[in-house]
């Protein structure tokens, strides 16, 4: 059997010759925060500091208006939380996938948290404990992105989302189908 997260209750279980369906409903984060539409942050990417924990910084120059949109997003509900969209446009032409949604600390600079080094694009230099200084803060910023999440693997599990519930089915064919000409 397929494993589920342990959020998921299995409401039903059908079970037919050469074929399993699982009908199960989730909790879902009940309003993912939205990156703002047409909203490029950053003017230019400077460097992107990988971590252990396969999470990247991606750190480029901005502008004061698009940091005070940046401090005026909607702080993340969880710890972790990601924006709602696949694709990113952080700077123009680039874009990345699993941004996080910047915390409190990170709105002010402190990427304490982050596991990497948080280099100063002017020096080239290790921020002093991973702090982006106030004094530069608005002309440069940084966000956090996260690993690129693994492929599915092919007709293996199917989502499909309404609002606060998710319907999961899983297929496993338990033996070749059987032409009916042969039956």
């Amino acid at each position: 059997m397929y494993p589920l997260a342990p959020a998921v209750k299995v409401l039903s279980r059908l079970v037919f010759p050469g074929l399993c369906l699982v009908l199960a409903s989730a909790r879902i984060h009940a309003s993912p925060i939205a990156f703002p539409s047409g909203f490029v942050p950053l003017t230019s990417i400077e460097s992107t500091s990988p971590a252990p924990s396969g999470v990247r910084l991606i750190l480029g120059y901005s502008t004061f208006p698009a940091f005070a949109t940046i401090r005026s997003l909607p702080l993340p509900s969880t710890t972790g939380e990601q924006f709602s969209e696949a694709s990113i446009q952080l700077a123009p032409g680039q874009f990345f996938s699993n941004v996080y949604v910047p915390t409190n600390a990170e709105r002010f600079g402190d990427f304490r948290d982050f596991d990497g080094v948080v280099l100063d694009p002017l020096s080239g230099q290790p921020f002093p404990g991973n702090i982006i200084p106030t004094s530069v803060l608005g002309g440069i910023y940084a966000f956090r992105v996260g690993p690129a999440a693994p492929a599915p693997e092919p007709s293996s599990l199917y989502e499909i989302g309404w609002g606060a519930a998710v319907i999961l089915v899983a297929l496993r064919i338990r033996k070749p189908a059987t032409p009916l000409a042969n039956r």
